[in-house]
């Protein structure tokens, strides 16, 4: 895997194949690292929007990645939310339950009752994954 650097943007990309990117984002601990997909078309946008992708975990378990725009009064957005225009009134559902995989064909727009009702039915929530030195593995108990 072939890491790459884009002027004023902070975090190390590679390609994941030729649609996919790959964002790395390192806690600021040095403890953890994630991985988080994008589309490659999608790359430009975050790029001139944001200086960096982040990691905060929603609940305390589950990771999503949020970009920090370039304004400098340090105003941020869910990574997937800002992919795919997401109104405020709704909520965007990963169809794999994998909130590291930020490819639109993995994101959806909905209410946060169909959300919570396929959480429910399917009794997942959050990433199923987890990141350990830069490969991406499955949480055990899967």
């Amino acid at each position: 895997m072939s890491w790459f650097k884009i002027d004023g943007f902070k975090n190390r990309l590679t390609y994941f194949d030729e649609d996919t990117v790959v964002i790395e984002v390192i806690t600021r601990d040095k403890e953890h690292c994630y991985n988080i997909m994008i589309d490659k078309h999608n790359l430009p946008k975050i790029v001139e929007a944001g200086s960096s992708v982040h990691i905060m975990n929603i609940a305390g378990k589950y990771p999503y990645a949020y970009l920090v725009f370039r304004n400098g009064n340090g105003e941020k957005i869910l990574l997937h939310r800002f992919i795919i225009n997401c109104p405020k009134d709704k909520v965007v559902d990963h169809f794999d339950f994998d909130t590291l995989n930020n490819r639109e064909n993995n994101l959806k727009v909905c209410t946060f009752g169909d959300n919570s009702h396929k959480k429910r039915l399917t009794g997942v929530g959050g990433s199923k994954f987890t990141i350990a030195n830069e490969k991406r593995t499955q949480k055990s108990g899967w």
